[in-house]
């Protein structure tokens, strides 16, 4: 059985690797709390603006505090991509709450006797809630699966630069 004796490159299966939190996170949410505090200052109403706003606020607390934890661990293939629709719903609840809180404080802030966001708008805020958490959980499972995507099987692993030598 000469078929027998040719070895077939093993396949390796996907694995994914959790980034652990360095300086440049720190100073990127550093940079994001500027953001934030510049926006505070301005009159702005823009609700889009607010909503991006609460947006990358829960996903860079998220995101730090996964890292921080969770980071350098390797995850299979099934358990990446739940945890990205997990993270992603997360992110999606998240947001809501965070940009009904921007909302808030900068009424509070501002103190006018008109406020910046009217009460019914912030408190309406809620009744995104249930939508933000599918369309996050379903960016989650986009983004996991582009990953597998670009997952090169074919590589060993092994350091080209080593091999050369």
């Amino acid at each position: 059985m000469p078929d027998q004796d040719i070895a077939q490159p093993a396949k390796r299966e996907p694995r994914f690797t959790i980034p652990s939190r360095t300086d440049w996170h720190t100073y990127a949410a550093v940079l994001y709390g500027v953001i934030l505090l510049v926006w505070l200052s301005t009159e702005s109403t823009n609700m889009i603006l607010t909503s991006f706003l609460g947006v990358g606020a829960a996903f860079g607390v998220l995101g730090l505090g996964i890292m921080h934890r969770y980071g350098g661990r390797v995850l299979s293939f099934h358990r990446w991509v739940a945890m990205m629709v997990g993270l992603g719903a997360a992110v999606g609840l998240g947001a809501t709450a965070m940009t009904f809180f921007l909302m808030l404080f900068k009424n509070v802030q501002h103190a006018h006797v008109v406020p910046d966001f009217p009460w019914e708008m912030v408190s309406l805020i809620w009744l995104r809630a249930p939508a933000w958490t599918v369309a996050g959980a379903l960016v989650g499972a986009a983004i996991g699966l582009l990953r597998l995507a670009f997952f090169d099987s074919s590589d060993t692993g092994a350091d080209p630069a080593l091999e050369a030598e």
